[in-house]
């Protein structure tokens, strides 16, 4: 029985291809961790304006951390 091919079917673009492994890191890069591949992911990804400023108000919102229940029980104030 010979497949069908759908309209959801995905098809492979040369230039889009050769744009996306141009943007990645050499085929000879190795990480040393998921946090240093993420790490060099996002300095070579560019956040949206609109998302920017929404990161930055959100972390401008965010409450400070409460203290730690070691602190309460010695008495630190240093909050």
């Amino acid at each position: 029985m010979e497949r069908k091919s759908s309209k959801l079917e995905q098809h492979q673009h040369p230039e889009l291809e050769a744009q996306l492994h141009s943007q990645t890191a050499p085929a000879g890069t190795a990480f040393e961790s998921v946090d240093e591949l993420l790490r060099h992911d996002a300095a070579q990804t560019a956040l949206p304006p609109q998302l920017e400023a929404r990161l930055a108000q959100s972390i401008e919102n965010t409450p400070p951390p409460a203290r730690s229940w070691w602190q309460r029980w010695l008495g630190k104030n240093d909050h």
